[in-house]
């Protein structure tokens, strides 16, 4: 057997969550003044970047996260006095979107976040970076459809046995 595939998803591994760590650890300090949380972060990105504001279900889609989680992390943000939970009587869906207290704090953060780029790939060509983010995104649409078959290998597993029972 070819032990280079267990070096690399090893490598890989312990690259990604090492990065992971390293990077939720940079914005939880980051974060910490305005009583934030890296968890908040995203979702607060997204609310300025629509202005007119998004619904659950978008910030589910956008932020790649389950409703319950927008649901929690909203209500957070909310009591936090930097999100507000409107209702949209044409959708029927509440429009969340940032109070003026949260527009504030995304101005701070917003400068934050370009000066965090700017460092965190200072040396990096476009070319590379654009190489880098393709991979990234090729790594995840494969490890979605390694899921999927996993998951779809596991039901028809579940309905062999049952089947021979």
């Amino acid at each position: 057997m070819d032990s280079s595939y267990d070096d690399r998803f090893v490598r890989f591994s312990m690259a990604t969550e090492a990065l992971t760590k390293t990077l939720q650890k940079y914005k939880n300090d980051c974060l910490e003044r305005f009583g934030l949380r890296s968890m908040h972060l995203m979702t607060l990105w997204c609310l300025w970047r629509n202005k007119d504001g998004l619904t659950a279900g978008d910030l589910s889609r956008l932020c790649s996260v389950d409703k319950a989680f927008v649901s929690r992390v909203t209500g957070e943000l909310g009591e936090l006095g930097y999100v507000d939970r409107g209702e949209d009587r044409g959708r029927r869906s509440r429009v969340l979107t940032l109070t003026s207290r949260g527009r504030e704090i995304m101005k701070e953060i917003d400068g934050i976040l370009r000066y965090s780029v700017e460092r965190i790939t200072d040396g990096v060509g476009r070319g590379q970076l654009e190489a880098f983010y393709g991979v990234l995104d090729r790594f995840r649409q494969n490890i979605d459809t390694l899921s999927e078959e996993q998951q779809g290998g596991a039901s028809q597993s579940d309905s062999e046995t049952e089947a021979e029972t």
